[in-house]
């Protein structure tokens, strides 16, 4: 086993990305992630793979907690990078290191004794069943309403991602068994299953839509494809006009993901999301009660309730 530069083993590893089909933004994200390590490495003197220890891993994730990154660092002196983002690095550089263990290029894998940043636990968001009405109500206001509908309730009613409902095809739809083929993440494939409704509401589209060679299932008025820009602009307007926090599309996953639940099975909806893992599915939306069944819940149980019920029916009301 030689004792190879670790350039050119993260030369080697994201050439592998690319031959496994890995998407453009997990490449990217893997090298820049990666690079920050190789330029805390080579200010110390390290250049071989060999020659990493867990404590120069440890010491790189001190330094990442304390420096500021480049891009805010003329903008705010105290920023510093977010648990969110140092976790996402480990997960970058450990994919390297578990990689090159594999690949005969290290022995032993020092980020096995590198433990994971900590990161804040975070509720995931979501559109309420009285706000999704809504919205599908404010979508007959916009410009292409029967086409924005199309998307909306797909997007509602099958939780795919951006990348999925654009890259759609026609040869991919299965209107009359009520399910579309779609190239998730890693250009994996997988069905998925749409209700009735949504089913009608694609059908009306395409009764609609402009004759084109395009072969994309939602394009613009020209036949062009339609870019994920166009209905961001779309949500954007309705999110002002009724004042929402927030309104954006991977909020309507996780509108699906909730509302699913509460009707269907976590390893069906793990399925249905194209996670990988069901382990990845649990931790995102089953690391909380929605709180709206926590308020009727509470509404069950709250004690100080429950002793103005009982006060009201030991000492009624003196007339």
């Amino acid at each position: 086993m030689r004792d190879m530069l670790i350039k050119n083993v993260l030369k080697n590893f994201i050439l592998d990305c690319k031959a496994r089909r890995l998407s453009p933004r997990t490449i990217q994200r893997y090298e820049s992630d990666n690079q920050r390590l190789l330029d805390f490495l080579h200010a110390r003197r390290i250049h071989h793979i060999e020659r990493i220890s867990h404590k120069h891993l440890r010491a790189f994730f001190a330094e990442l907690h304390e420096v500021k990154p480049k891009r805010i660092a003329r903008h705010n002196e105290s920023e510093r990078y977010s648990p969110f983002t140092t976790e996402g690095i480990y997960r970058s550089i450990k994919r390297l290191f578990n990689w090159s263990l594999t690949e005969g290029h290290i022995k032993q894998n020092p980020m096995q004794r590198v433990r994971r940043p900590k990161v804040p636990k975070r509720i995931v968001r979501r559109l309420s069943e009285a706000q999704l009405k809504i919205l599908l109500q404010e979508i007959a206001e916009t410009k292409e309403p029967v086409r924005n509908l199309a998307i909306i309730l797909l997007m509602v009613d099958s939780g795919l991602r951006k990348g999925e409902w654009m890259s759609l095809k026609l040869e991919n739809l299965h209107l009359d068994e009520q399910f579309v083929c779609v190239n998730g993440k890693g250009e994996k494939e997988r069905n998925v299953p749409i209700g009735e409704v949504t089913c009608e509401a694609m059908s009306q589209w395409l009764t609609t839509r402009p004759k084109t060679k395009c072969k994309n299932v939602f394009v613009k008025s020209s036949g062009k494809p339609l870019s994920g820009e166009a209905i961001r602009a779309v949500l954007r307007r309705i999110r002002d006009k009724l004042k929402l926090q927030r309104l954006y599309q991977h909020l309507l996953r996780h509108t699906f993901s909730k509302l699913y639940l509460k009707r269907g099975t976590l390893e069906k909806l793990s399925q249905i999301l194209g996670h990988a893992d069901m382990q990845t599915t649990k931790e995102i939306y089953v690391q909380d009660f929605d709180i709206d069944d926590l308020i009727e819940e509470h509404r069950k149980a709250s004690p100080v309730d429950r002793l103005q019920r009982h006060s009201k029916t030991t000492h009624p009301a003196q007339t």
